[in-house]
C-alpha cells in the first residue's frame, strides 16, 4: 500500500462550471466518477517531496456538461490531464489551480467506505444515494 492509497472527494471548477466526484487510488492506479457522468482512469504517484503526480484520462458520455466549455457533446469524449499537485494541495483541501487548464481543484480524503462510488457502479451508487435522500425529504415534508 502506498501513501496515496485511499478514497478522495474531488471538486473541480473551471470557466463554465463546477463538478464533484470521487476517486480511488490503489497501488498507483486511479479510478473515479463524477456527478455529471464522467469516468476517470489513470495513475497517481507520491513524489519524494510529498507532492503527487497524476495522469488522468477523463471520458464523458454524450450530453454531459463540460466545465471547460459549458457545452454538451453528442459523442463520447476523452481528455487526458497531467497534474502535479503540491503536497499541501493533495488531501489538505488547499485549492490548486491546474496550470494550462483554467481549472481549480480541491482534493480531500474521505472514508474508504465510499470506494464503491469511484468504481464501475459508482454512478448508480450516486443516483441511489440521491433517490434515498429525496424519499426521506418527501417523507419528512409529509410528516
Amino acid at each position: 500500500m502506498s501513501a496515496t492509497d485511499g478514497v478522495y472527494a474531488v471538486i473541480a471548477s473551471a470557466t463554465a462550471g463546477t463538478s464533484q466526484g470521487v476517486i480511488e487510488i490503489r497501488n498507483g492506479s486511479l479510478i473515479g466518477n463524477d456527478i455529471a457522468g464522467a469516468e476517470y482512469r489513470g495513475g497517481a504517484v507520491r513524489q519524494p517531496d510529498g507532492s503527487v503526480k497524476m495522469n488522468i484520462t477523463m471520458e464523458t458520455p454524450p450530453g454531459v456538461f463540460h466545465i471547460w466549455t459549458g457545452a454538451n457533446t453528442e459523442t463520447f469524449q476523452s481528455r487526458q490531464i497531467d497534474v502535479h499537485l503540491p503536497r499541501e494541495a493533495f488531501d489538505d483541501g488547499k485549492p490548486f489551480e491546474v496550470p494550462g487548464y483554467g481549472m481549480t481543484i480541491i482534493v480531500r480524503r474521505i472514508p474508504d467506505g465510499y470506494a464503491h462510488l469511484a468504481g464501475p457502479t459508482g454512478r448508480i451508487g450516486m443516483i441511489e444515494t440521491l433517490i434515498s435522500a429525496e424519499q426521506k425529504w418527501a417523507a419528512h415534508r409529509k410528516g
